[in-house]
C-alpha cells in the first residue's frame, strides 16, 4: 500500500495566505469532519492551521469584523513535510519522532499532494495486523441430506485443535449460505502450517482413509472422534428419512391437486358439450317457494348451484317445457 492511498483530500480546507481567516476558522471549529487548513501559494505549502493552533488564538481573532488574514495565524515554521515515496511504516516513525499527528505530503517538485493524519495510519496499522493473521478457508457445498452432518463435523475441528494443540491460538468460524458451508480458521502465521497439516489428516479420518488411532494417540480423543462420526452418520440417516417424508407429502398434495383439476376439467367439458350441441335443453330448478317446472325427460345431468338448488339438464327434441324458471349458479 502506498502512502498516497491513505490520504483523504475531502477532509482538508485549502486556503491562500491572503484569505480572510474567519470563514475557514468557523468551518474548522464547527465541523469535526475537517482536519486542518492547509495554506498554499502556487500549490506549494506555506502554512498549516490545526485545531491545536486555534485553541491558542485570542477570541477576537475569531470575530469576522476583525478581518484577520490566514497569514497572521498560520504556522509556517518547522512544518514536517515528507515525500510521496515514503512508506506507511516510515511515516509512523516520523510522527513518533516529531511528536506530531499530521504529515504534509509533497511530490518531488514540492507540489502539495495531501495531508496524512494519525487516524489514517491507525487504520493502516489495523490493516497490517489483519494481514499478519493467517486465515485457512474451506468451502464445501453439501447435498441436502449431508448438510447438517457436515456442519457438525466441521465445527468439531475446533475441539480437535483445542485438545490436540492446547497452546495453538486459533478460532474456527462456520458460515452457512444455502447448501454451501464455509469454515474459516483464524490463527497467527506461526501456527498455520501445523493447522493445515491437522486439517488434512482430519479429512482423511472422515473419509475412512486413516483411522482415528492413526490420527492421534489420545485415547479420549479417539473415542470422541468415533462418537462424532457415528453422530454424523445418524444425522445423515435422519435427514434422508425427513427428506423422503417431505417428498411423499409433496407427492400426495400434487396428486390431490391433479385429481381436482381432472374433476374441474370434466365438468367444464360436459358444460361445453351441453351448451354447444344443437339441441333444446330443459332445466328443472327447485325454486325458493317450492315450485317446480316439470320437464319431459331426455339425457339427465344434475349439478348443485352455490345456492343449493338442483339443476337438471335434459336433452329433448320436444322443446322447453315450463317458462319463467330463474337459474342461478356457478362453479364452486
Amino acid at each position: 500500500m502506498k502512502i498516497i492511498d491513505l490520504i483523504n483530500m475531502e477532509k482538508l480546507l485549502i486556503a491562500s495566505p491572503k484569505d480572510h481567516a474567519y470563514f475557514y476558522l468557523n468551518k474548522l471549529i464547527n465541523n469535526s469532519y475537517y482536519r486542518a487548513i492547509v495554506v498554499l501559494k502556487d500549490n506549494h505549502i506555506v502554512g498549516l492551521i490545526t485545531q491545536r493552533d486555534i485553541s491558542w488564538l485570542p477570541k477576537e481573532h475569531l470575530m469576522p469584523e476583525k478581518g484577520i488574514k490566514i497569514s497572521e495565524i498560520m504556522t509556517s515554521n518547522n512544518l514536517v513535510v515528507v515525500s510521496e515515496t515514503i512508506s506507511p511504516e516510515d511515516a509512523i516513525k516520523v510522527m513518533h519522532k516529531h511528536r506530531i499527528e499530521k504529515l504534509l505530503i509533497c511530490d518531488k517538485s514540492g507540489f502539495f499532494l495531501g495531508l496524512l493524519c494519525r487516524e489514517d495510519l491507525d487504520d493502516f496499522k489495523d490493516f497490517i495486523n489483519y494481514n499478519n493473521i493467517g486465515r485457512i478457508i474451506r468451502a464445501i457445498e453439501f447435498p441436502e441430506e449431508y448438510k447438517q452432518a457436515g456442519i457438525s463435523i466441521l465445527n468439531y475441528f475446533g475441539e480437535i485443535l483445542r485438545k490436540k494443540y492446547p497452546n495453538t491460538q486459533a478460532t474456527v468460524q462456520i458460515k452457512q449460505n444455502g447448501l454451501k458451508i464455509s469454515m474459516t480458521i483464524v490463527t497467527v502465521d506461526g501456527d498455520r502450517e501445523i493447522i493445515e497439516k491437522t486439517l488434512n489428516e482430519y479429512g482423511l479420518v472422515i473419509t475412512g482413509k486413516i483411522t482415528p488411532e492413526q490420527f492421534t494417540d489420545d485415547r479420549l480423543l479417539i473415542m470422541d472422534i468415533k462418537s462424532q462420526l457415528n453422530i454424523a452418520k445418524a444425522q445423515i440417516d435422519n435427514q434422508k428419512m425427513m427428506l423422503e417424508f417431505q417428498k411423499e407429502i409433496s407427492r400426495d398434495k400434487d396428486e390431490q391437486i391433479r385429481k381436482k383439476d381432472i374433476r374441474i376439467d370434466r365438468f367444464l367439458s360436459l358444460m361445453e358439450c351441453a351448451l354447444s350441441r344443437d339441441v333444446n335443453v330443459n332445466l328443472n330448478v327447485d325454486q325458493h317457494h317450492g315450485d317446480k317446472n316439470d320437464i319431459n325427460a331426455g339425457q339427465d345431468v344434475t349439478y348443485a348451484t352455490d345456492q343449493g338448488k338442483a339443476i337438471t339438464m335434459k336433452e329433448s327434441r320436444a322443446g322447453v317445457v315450463g317458462d319463467g324458471a330463474d337459474v342461478e349458479g356457478g362453479i364452486g
